[in-house]
């Protein structure tokens, strides 16, 4: 971890110094709502013909992919380092769409035959909130899959807006720590410690401030507190969010849970935690616009 707090702080000189901005953590219960309103994982599919059968399966594995699309000179991953806004948008505008995250419902038409594929390609987020990424793939797309996009009024806002000032192209910031990790896997291919720094960058940027409440203290009425789905699901202001829970049995087999929280104030360890959502959209798409079209063609 110290390694990483080094080039943390390595990187905030440098974006400071290059770009004449800094990089304030996320301090808004609003901003971190809409980070974690979003599907931030990977994209897995599997047919429904297969489930529960013994089946040869087979996965697309691109070594360095996350650093890759991070600080190789061809990506065109953007990403915020400054807060954004909430908004309450009446329409979409698709041929300008503003950077940020959209509490809009995606679903596709079932009477285009190509549609059946669009799970393959695209990953559907019950909680309705999205990318400005992952809305442009689906109406570049709409004829093809059949995608159908409803932009939601259920809440005060519907979108979260970053301005345009205060966003910048990922290699910026991480154009140096690619070039020179690629460089040390070159060098020391089946060195552990390089393979770890390279492969868990994005990750630790996103890791979570976190607290701990035992269940004496969640009893108290005072505590402003919910579980994130909860929260995501109201979008109101809370204190405390729970994002897991941690449980041990005792030596006469008594369950004691602990909840793992966050202060929505100062809910990440790094600055650059603004990164997640944006990260893992574009990714996904990166992905399906390289390989799964081609295989559906």
């Amino acid at each position: 971890m110290a390694c990483y707090n080094t080039y943390f702080r390595y990187c905030n000189a440098k974006i400071e110094k290059k770009l004449k901005v800094k990089v304030p953590a996320v301090t808004s219960w609003r901003e971190y709502c809409a980070l974690e309103s979003t599907f931030n994982g990977g994209k897995v599919y599997i047919d429904d013909d297969i489930l529960n059968k013994p089946t040869q399966c087979f996965t697309y594995d691109h070594p360095a992919f996350y650093q890759m699309l991070m600080g190789a000179p061809f990506s065109e991953l953007r990403i915020p380092l400054n807060e954004g806004k909430s908004v309450k948008l009446n329409h979409l505008d698709y041929k300008n769409l503003d950077y940020g995250i959209y509490n809009v419902r995606i679903t596709t038409d079932s009477n285009i035959p190509m549609s059946v594929h669009a799970k393959k390609v695209f990953a559907f987020n019950s909680r309705n909130y999205y990318t400005h990424y992952c809305l442009q793939f689906c109406y570049e797309y709409r004829d093809l899959f059949g995608f159908k996009i409803e932009l939601l009024h259920e809440h005060k806002y519907n979108a979260y807006i970053y301005d345009r000032k205060d966003v910048t192209y990922s290699t910026t910031v991480f154009d140096e720590w690619f070039k020179y990790l690629s460089k040390m896997k070159k060098l020391y291919p089946d060195n552990p410690l390089v393979k770890y720094l390279s492969s868990s960058l994005h990750g630790t940027l996103e890791t979570a401030r976190k607290l701990y409440f035992s269940d004496e203290e969640l009893n108290n009425d005072e505590l402003d507190i919910k579980f994130k789905d909860t929260f995501v699901k109201d979008q109101e202001k809370t204190k405390y969010v729970i994002i897991d829970t941690q449980g041990y049995y005792d030596e006469d087999n008594n369950l004691h849970t602990t909840e793992v929280a966050v202060d929505t104030s100062n809910p990440y360890l790094y600055n650059m935690a603004r990164i997640k959502p944006f990260l893992t959209a574009y990714v996904r798409l990166f992905m399906a616009l390289r390989w799964f079209l081609r295989k559906i063609y």
